[in-house]
């Protein structure tokens, strides 16, 4: 009988021992396929977050986050998606000079059409757009904007391997502002796209000669000077159109007695500001300082002379395209605004404007060399 017990109690600790076991094989084996599947699901995760382009003896993986923004940036980005798109499916790159002595192996790129949208530890190699640095520039107008450069966005732009950026102006800045080395900073200008003309519009536009104006009332795009010049002698019967968030300004619009000839349309679509833009007497651009300098290149191509400040970047890129005034003298700023409505550019000139805009600033070349500057990217690591 004790002998019994005895196999009965070991062969009942053999069982359990055997139970014990098993259940911790299923444990370690269930974690293993939890963190299996974690993984799985954050590459995925990540993966969603890019879209791969298949260009030659490169992926880029395009970063989505900027393609939602309504702004230039989003523009921007939507663009250069669509030029290096079609260059994919229709092989419209010649990358002979780009790969020599790359490694024929596929070799994948990030590109962050905006740094904004950048994770905080960027993945290898990475090529990161940054169009200004207008906060770092203005910090006593941007407080909030600012130390996010110098808290977050700074360390970002330091970790990539190449920065692009949208002039030379902006180049000189981030060197200045981000301690980028400049061999590590390539300037890509943007291209141009003639904005639609919607037929019919529910933007109220003014029945007498106005101008119009696109963005939003910070202190660097020195609205004050236009209005300003509007209270000058001769141009009393000339309104200003303000595209764009502009609510704020209404205090100091009205402080100047200007409430009935300052109109505001919000943010409107591409169509109604081609509208607008092309009923324009001219498109203003007062800004104390500017990375590229957009508004006044769409107004040109529609036909829309453009007045702008005499400031970086807009000397720049504009030169020989649009006039120029001091960004702090409203009767300047009178003077061309007059000159504008007396003796107004004939049909030739704006349309050789047109054309000397849509071939300096064209996206295909924008998509071409920053294909050359992922490709570069790409053989260097």
């Amino acid at each position: 009988m004790r002998a019994r017990s005895l196999i009965t109690t070991q062969m009942q600790s053999y069982f359990i021992n055997s139970y014990r076991f098993l259940f911790r094989a299923v444990v370690f084996w269930l974690n293993l396929a939890r963190a299996v599947t974690g993984r799985i699901r954050t590459f995925n995760r990540k993966r969603q977050r890019y879209i791969p382009i298949r260009i030659g003896t490169i992926t880029v993986m395009f970063a989505k986050g900027p393609l939602k923004d309504d702004r230039g940036i989003g523009r921007v980005a939507r663009e250069l998606l669509k030029q290096l798109t079609a260059m994919a499916e229709t092989h419209k790159y010649d990358q002979q000079h780009a790969t020599s002595g790359a490694n024929p192996s596929c070799r994948t790129v990030y590109f962050f059409p905006s740094i904004h949208w950048c994770p905080d530890l960027l993945p290898r190699p990475s090529v990161v757009a940054i169009h200004d640095v207008i906060p770092l520039i203005f910090s006593e107008s941007f407080t909030a904007p600012s130390l996010e450069w110098k808290r977050r966005l700074k360390p970002i732009a330091l970790q990539a391997e190449k920065i692009i950026t949208v002039s030379k102006t902006s180049a000189k800045d981030i060197e200045a502002y981000l301690s980028v080395s400049p061999d590590r900073i390539t300037v890509i200008y943007n291209g141009v796209t003639k904005l639609p003309v919607s037929v019919r519009t529910k933007t109220n536009v003014p029945s007498n000669p106005y101008i119009v104006f696109l963005g939003t009332y910070d202190h660097h795009k020195n609205l004050d000077v236009v209005w300003r010049a509007l209270k000058e002698p001769g141009l009393e019967s000339l309104s200003l159109l303000m595209v764009g968030d502009n609510k704020r300004s209404k205090a100091r619009i009205a402080q100047l007695g200007l409430t009935e000839r300052v109109k505001m349309t919000g943010r409107i679509s591409d169509s109604e500001a081609g509208h607008v833009i092309s009923k324009a007497k001219a498109l203003v651009l007062p800004s104390l300082y500017e990375g590229f300098g957009l508004p006044p290149l769409e107004a040109i191509l529609l036909g829309t002379p453009s007045i702008c400040s005499r400031r970086p970047a807009m000397t720049e890129v504009l030169d020989g395209l649009a006039f120029f005034a001091d960004p702090d003298d409203p009767a300047e700023w009178a003077r061309c605004l007059r000159q504008l409505m007396e003796n107004p550019p004939n049909t030739e000139e704006r349309r050789e404007k047109a054309e000397k805009a849509a071939e300096l600033y064209s996206w295909e070349t924008a998509a071409r060399k920053l294909l050359d500057c992922c490709f570069e990217t790409s053989i260097t690591l």
